[in-house]
């Protein structure tokens, strides 16, 4: 990647959850002035988006004008109308794109392809939240990931699911490539994760090249106090060898202050790693 690369996907912060996303707090313009503020050239907003039935009774929520609802044509509509609004308004100052953030599991691929196409989103990130409908980036249930999960089966299946994200064709990226680090490093430990997933990544990251994947580096797990972004800097390295294309970054912000966070970082971390 060259500096002119890394330079122009910094301008850009393509994952943003403003406060229809049901964890998420802020107005989709206070995102937008907070961006501008940190001299970006676009922002993309990536609204959670969950339909998995199995979790029917925490997931599928959008929150519209402070409360939360079930997720309806309906309700995104309001959110698409919103974003569409910005991007009419802030043409001059900065690039607004609408797109959404969707949790992946093959069950709902059908439903997920309809919705697509009746929004016509810009910018599709898949996701891999859940593993047998446990969520394994909440700390909520952490608890429960632990007594039902070792590393040593967990991680490939993991890996396993990114595949079939892919597979399905839907989104524009993969999201936070190993997220399942925002809890689960801490208990499982670095080196133990690190030495299963040298075993399996060559032929995940072989595979994923081999349908053209792109992935975000998502600076969230930065703020989360593990030293790396989405994916680990190991990582990058396995899934660039292969063929997979990094195409945006973005600070999975689900509050305005935190535009563009530790972007400053990547930039480090790519610096460091030039010959």
């Amino acid at each position: 990647m060259t500096n002119n690369d890394l330079k122009e996907l910094l301008s850009t912060d393509c994952h943003i959850h403003p406060s229809y996303s049901i964890d998420a707090k802020g107005f989709a313009e206070e995102f937008v002035e907070s961006a501008i503020k940190k001299k970006l050239k676009k922002i993309c907003f990536t609204t959670h988006i969950d339909f998995n039935p199995v979790r029917i009774a925490m997931d599928p929520f959008i929150r519209v004008n402070g409360n939360l609802y079930l997720t309806t044509d309906k309700r995104v509509k309001i959110y698409v109308d919103e974003i569409n609004f910005l991007k009419e308004k802030y043409r001059d100052k900065i690039e607004v794109v609408m797109g959404f953030e969707f949790s992946y599991v093959p069950s709902i691929k059908g439903l997920l392809e309809r919705f697509i196409g009746k929004f016509n989103p810009e910018f599709t990130i898949g996701s891999i939240h859940s593993i047998n409908s446990i969520n394994i980036t909440s700390r909520s249930e952490l608890p429960v990931c632990l007594r039902c999960f070792k590393p040593e089966d967990f991680i490939p299946r993991y890996y396993n699911s990114i595949i079939e994200l892919e597979e399905s064709g839907l989104f524009t990226v993969i999201g936070h490539f190993d997220g399942y680090k925002k809890y689960l490093q801490e208990k499982w430990g670095k080196e133990r994760i690190e030495d299963i997933e040298s075993k399996i990544l060559p032929e995940v990251a072989r595979e994923l090249g081999s349908m053209n994947s792109a992935i975000e580096i998502n600076t969230a797990a930065i703020r989360k106090g593990l030293g790396n972004p989405y994916p680990a800097l190991p990582i990058i390295g396995i899934l660039l060898e292969y063929g997979v294309k990094i195409v945006c970054i973005g600070s999975d912000a689900h509050s305005p202050e935190f535009v563009a966070a530790n972007f400053d970082n990547v930039a480090s971390f790519f610096e460091r790693s030039e010959p």
